[in-house]
C-alpha cells in the first residue's frame, strides 16, 4: 500500500549522476510494476490510498470512511512552467467514485481539474480566487477507457476528453494566475456530478493508467531513474532491502528538491536482509524520506 498520509516517501538506492534538464520535457508512467515511481508522491488520510494493481494506479477508499473532493491525491513533485500538455485514462471504478486529473499553481489559488464518474459523466472544473469556480460537462453511454488532458498554451488552459472520436473540449480558461507554474494532481472524487450530496460512506476506488506528461519547461524534477523499494508504517519505520557488506544512510528533508538533506541516526551496515529505521524525531509534518549509498 501507498498510504502515505503525512509522510511523503521517495528512496534512491544508487546515486544519479547530473544530467541537464532539456527544453522539451516529456515524462511518462504506465503504473506497471510494484512500485509508485517516486516523482510522483500519495496524500491522504487512514482508510484512503494508492495502490499498484498489475498495470494500473487504483485510489481507493475503504468501507465507512467519509466522502468527498480529494480525499486521496497524488501529485507530481516537480512544477511546470512552460506550455504543457498531461493526458491519462482514466477508469471508471466503484462505489460513486470519479477519476480525476488536475493541475493546480504553486499558490494553490489557482487550480483546473476534470473527471470521470461512472461509465458515462465527464466534468470539467476551475475555481479562480477572484472570479470564481465554474464547472460544466457531457454524457456518453458508449465511452470506454476515455482519455482525460489538460494542457496549456501561452495563458489559456484547457480541459478535454477523448471518448474514441477525437478530443472535445470541455472547458477553457484565460484568468490571471494560470500562467504560473503548476504541478499535476490525480484524485478520487466521490460525489455525484455538480451536486454535493451528504457524505457517502461506502467503499470506493476508482483507476488510471498510461500517464503522459509534456512540457516546454519544469523545475524540480530530478531525472534519473529511481527504485521505490522502501516501505514505510504509520510509526514511521522506513525499511528497505540491503546487500552485505554496504553501507547506507537514510535522510530527510522538507521538499523533494531540497538541496540539503538531513540525516536520521548514523550509517547502516547491510546484511542481505531487510534494513529498518525508525524516525521517532519528526514531528507532525510532512518529510520525504530517502535512501543513499555511503563510500566504504
Amino acid at each position: 500500500m501507498l498510504n502515505t498520509a503525512l509522510l511523503r516517501l521517495f528512496a534512491i538506492v544508487a546515486l544519479l549522476g547530473p544530467c541537464a534538464l532539456q527544453a522539451d520535457f516529456l515524462y511518462t508512467v504506465d503504473f506497471n510494476g510494484t512500485n509508485l515511481d517516486s516523482r510522483l508522491y500519495v496524500e491522504g488520510s487512514p482508510q484512503y490510498g494508492a495502490r499498484l494493481t498489475g498495470s494500473q494506479l487504483e485510489l481507493f477508499k475503504e468501507e465507512g470512511a467519509g466522502g468527498g473532493s480529494g480525499i486521496v491525491n497524488v501529485y507530481s513533485s516537480f512544477y511546470v512552467t512552460g506550455d504543457f500538455s498531461i493526458s491519462l485514462v482514466g477508469i471508471p471504478g466503484t462505489g460513486s467514485a470519479s477519476a480525476g486529473l488536475g493541475v493546480q499553481s504553486v499558490t494553490t489559488e489557482h487550480y483546473q481539474a476534470m473527471y470521470r464518474t461512472g461509465p458515462a459523466f465527464f466534468w470539467a472544473a476551475r475555481c479562480h480566487p477572484e472570479a470564481g469556480c465554474t464547472s460544466q460537462g457531457f454524457a456518453d453511454e458508449l465511452a470506454t477507457n476515455a482519455v482525460l488532458r489538460i494542457r496549456r498554451e501561452e495563458s489559456v488552459v484547457t480541459s478535454e476528453v477523448d471518448t474514441g472520436e477525437g478530443f472535445v473540449t470541455l472547458l477553457e480558461t484565460e484568468l490571471e494566475g494560470f500562467d504560473l507554474p503548476i504541478r499535476l494532481k490525480l484524485f478520487l472524487l466521490q460525489e455525484e456530478p455538480g451536486a454535493y450530496p451528504d457524505t457517502y460512506t461506502d467503499a470506493a476506488a476508482t483507476f488510471f493508467d498510461n500517464l503522459r506528461f509534456e512540457s516546454q519547461g519544469v523545475q524540480g524534477f530530478v531525472p534519473g531513474t529511481y527504485n521505490t523499494i522502501a516501505t514505510i508504517s504509520s510509526e514511521r519505520q522506513i525499511c528497505w532491502p540491503t546487500e552485505s557488506g554496504r553501507r547506507y544512510q537514510l535522510q530527510w528533508a522538507p521538499r523533494i528538491d531540497a538541496e540539503n538533506w538531513l540525516n536520521v541516526g548514523g550509517p547502516f551496515l547491510g546484511d542481505g536482509k531487510e534494513g529498518c529505521f525508525t524516525d521517532l524525531e519528526a514531528a507532525e509534518d510532512a518529510r520525504y524520506y530517502r535512501v543513499e549509498t555511503v563510500p566504504e
